[in-house]
């Protein structure tokens, strides 16, 4: 059997997400505790398990704000053998329009599998070019490049290019109209 409770304050803000779960015997269940800051924005997450019968932390996500209230920051850790170790660090900056224009994830312990992604967008903020790097132990190489085509705010064609085996590889296109929905069907 599998339940959910949820656990709220005042302001009608989760701040614990309890799932006990038994298949068929075995107890797996999963506490999630959430904390905000003053203006309502989750800035930890705690998981635990129940592993051999005990509860116990699993991983710890966190997360800062930048000065418009979007999220910049976010860093996950691992719990084993009674410590908190690094697993992931995300960075993300943007434009004045908020739309993202850089995220770079790392991964750790590992100095590799490290990405990159920065986004272009025209004079109506529509994400026009969207270039994806990775990490080679020592500088960003460029895997892939995604275009798209827009008429006003209508995303019209997306093309996608992927490098594999060291060359350029032209893998997709796309064509679409989004938000054009028919409004009869013969």
């Amino acid at each position: 059997f599998s339940n959910t409770y949820f656990t709220y304050v005042g302001n009608n803000r989760v701040i614990r997400d309890t799932m006990i779960t038994k298949i068929p015997v075995t107890d797996t269940s999963e506490i999630y505790e959430y904390t905000y800051d003053g203006s309502g924005k989750m800035t930890q997450h705690i998981r635990s398990k129940k592993e051999s019968g005990t509860l116990e932390f699993t991983d710890i996500e966190t997360f800062t704000y930048n000065g418009a209230g979007l999220c910049d920051k976010a860093s996950r850790y691992f719990y084993a053998h009674g410590n908190w170790t690094l697993q992931r660090e995300l960075s993300i900056t943007y434009n004045t329009a908020g739309k993202e224009i850089e995220r770079i994830e790392k991964l750790f312990p590992a100095n590799e599998n490290h990405e990159k992604t920065i986004h272009t967008y025209d004079a109506s903020n529509n994400d026009i070019l969207e270039l994806r790097y990775s990490w080679n132990n020592n500088a960003w190489e460029h895997m892939s490049t995604d275009t798209n085509l827009f008429t006003g705010s209508l995303r019209t064609e997306s093309r996608k290019y992927q490098k594999k085996n060291g060359n350029w590889v032209y893998d997709e296109r796309e064509r679409c109209a989004e938000g054009n929905a028919p409004t009869s069907v013969k």
